[in-house]
């Protein structure tokens, strides 16, 4: 009926997932490298320190003014939290699940995953431009 539509196979879902896990993946590594690289930074310069300190607490406040305009109720919140904790958890046991298949296609070469280290790259390169740029306007300004 639809030639143009193409039915997928399991490779194919597989490859969804592993993306979905390497995007988490990705993230993950980001978080725990920004654990590390920010409070380094932070101690460096104090202009830093403040810049990072007011954005997190823009954050938090801007959440907690976006949220009150829904109106949630507690239980519906936990409940939120409960889904974004059940959602972690299912991409993990995806992700672990499509590493342990048997039915991986054999490779020859190694590859590495331009996804999952663009997302990295990208994410620390930002935090040492804006460190970078503050450093500039002490020395040229």
């Amino acid at each position: 009926m639809f030639p143009h539509i193409q039915k997928r196979s399991k490779y194919d879902n597989k490859k969804v997932f592993a993306n979905i896990g390497n995007i988490t993946l990705s993230f993950g590594i980001l978080l725990g490298l920004f654990a590390i690289i920010i409070p380094l930074l932070s101690d460096a310069d104090s202009e830093f320190k403040v810049l990072i300190s007011h954005s997190f607490s823009y954050i938090q406040t801007s959440l907690v003014h976006f949220i009150s305009h829904f109106h949630i109720s507690s239980s519906i919140l936990t409940f939120l939290k409960i889904a974004f904790f059940s959602y972690g958890i299912w991409i993990i046991l995806i992700t672990l699940n499509y590493i342990s298949s048997p039915e991986k296609p054999k490779r020859n070469t190694t590859t590495v995953n331009t996804l999952r280290s663009n997302i990295v790259l990208i994410g620390v390169n930002s935090i040492y431009i804006l460190f970078c740029i503050l450093q500039a306007k002490y020395l040229f300004f």
